[in-house]
């Protein structure tokens, strides 16, 4: 069964249609028509600003999380820091991550993510032990499904030829899933608007290019031969056309007339446009838009808001799912440990805000001046462990004590 546009594609000769999971691979890999005529592929797509922007700040978001493997201890869970993924994510094992360290192994997870809507890593084992994990880029792994059966994957190596991996050697990064198994591309949503802004680029590129200054139609009250036309043509770009030759007064012989037209209305909001079109894109990867550099609406205050409904809302739920699938594949048979993340660094205000919410914590008895400056990065000092009980306060279930006033006079009729 054939699907239906916009799952096809017109060539000049014949119409591709998608039936397999390989034919869809291979179009979005390769770009799919949009509404200017332009193919939007991944590379397309990762070479727009407003795509490359809102991919590396949500990939800078994530590496600036702390990451750390837990381990359950009764009801909580307790850092596990001498397990071998945690060092591996510390970066105290040599090689780790092959020729990255985890900072950038991460980023590049999440470039891809963002550019495939999957990303692949190679877990090397040694005697059960995790060793290494090697970064995998998509475009050289092919999922494979099997009928009765885990997913395999084929994977092209550096110097070539192929190997065929099995699903517990496998990292599975995905950023959304509509059938449990492969990951859905990010841009699909937005790949109208990448165009419309390729050639809103390509538009003003060109008015700069040809001068932007003079524009119209030159005019000869003789018919020109073709050799003619092309000496005028040549000749008139020669001197006027350009940036470098902006401004230059037009001199025109034999009866010339030179009759300038005005700017569309489509060149005239290429600018806006841009701007309207970057949001929906930023809209799509869940980016603010002061991100993008789109400042029209913003305020110190909202700004702020933002950033924070950003972390809690798309970066937050983002971690979650790479920490699972870390544990799903990384920790597979551990149980008792998992991989979590914590942003509480990205969510604090400024150096005033915390100086405020500090004092009244430790003055409630809530956190010790060492935990503050933990919190603050600062090494702790002698007798920072303490913490304060204020002295009008006492446990709710504990009656106020009645203590009997020794100065009082007794009672002459007791």
């Amino acid at each position: 069964m054939a699907f239906p546009w916009p799952w096809r594609r017109k060539s000049a000769e014949n119409v591709e249609e998608i039936r397999t999971p390989q034919d869809l691979e291979r179009l979005l890999r390769f770009g799919v028509a949009t509404v200017t005529g332009e193919a939007i592929g991944a590379r397309q797509a990762f070479a727009n600003v407003y795509v490359y922007r809102a991919i590396a700040f949500l990939a800078d978001q994530v590496a600036a999380a702390e990451f750390k493997v837990v381990q359950r201890d009764g009801d909580r869970w307790v850092p596990a820091p001498n397990h071998r993924l945690a060092m591996l994510m510390a970066d105290d094992i040599e090689d780790g991550f092959g020729d990255l360290h985890f900072i950038e192994w991460l980023k590049a997870i999440v470039e891809q993510l963002g550019i495939h809507g999957e990303a692949f890593s190679r877990i090397i084992r040694v005697a059960g032990r995790v060793r290494r994990l090697d970064f995998l880029p998509t475009e050289s792994v092919s999922p494979q499904t099997q009928q009765n059966g885990p997913m395999r994957y084929r994977v092209s190596l550096r110097g070539g030829g192929q190997v065929v991996l099995p699903r517990e050697e496998i990292v599975h990064f995905r950023w959304r899933t509509s059938d449990g198994e492969r990951g859905r591309v990010p841009y699909w949503p937005v790949r109208n608007e990448i165009a419309i802004l390729n050639a809103a680029g390509q538009t003003i590129g060109g008015m700069f290019k040809n001068g932007a200054n003079i524009g119209g139609v030159l005019s000869h009250p003789g018919a020109l031969s073709d050799d003619a036309h092309r000496r005028l043509k040549e000749s008139f770009e020669e001197r006027y056309a350009g940036t470098g030759n902006s401004g230059k007064t037009l001199i025109l012989e034999e009866g010339m007339k030179f009759d300038k037209t005005g700017m569309t209305l489509q060149e005239a909001q290429a600018a806006e446009l841009q701007l309207y079109y970057a949001g929906r894109i930023a809209l799509a990867y869940g980016v603010p838009l002061h991100e993008i550099n789109d400042l029209r609406r913003a305020t110190f205050s909202n700004i702020e808001h933002q950033s924070l409904a950003f972390v809690r809302k798309t970066l937050e739920p983002f971690l979650k799912q790479i920490c699972g699938a870390m544990k799903r594949d990384v920790l597979r048979g551990q149980r008792g440990y998992a991989v979590m993340s914590e942003t509480r660094r990205l969510t604090q205000g400024d150096y005033e805000s915390r100086s405020k919410a500090h004092n009244g914590m430790i003055m409630s008895g809530a956190l010790s001046p060492n935990e503050v400056r933990a919190f603050e990065g600062l090494n702790p000092r002698q007798g920072g462990d303490e913490y304060l009980t204020p002295l009008n306060m006492q446990p709710s279930n504990r009656p106020a004590s009645e203590t009997p006033d020794e100065d009082a006079e007794p009672d002459d009729d007791a």
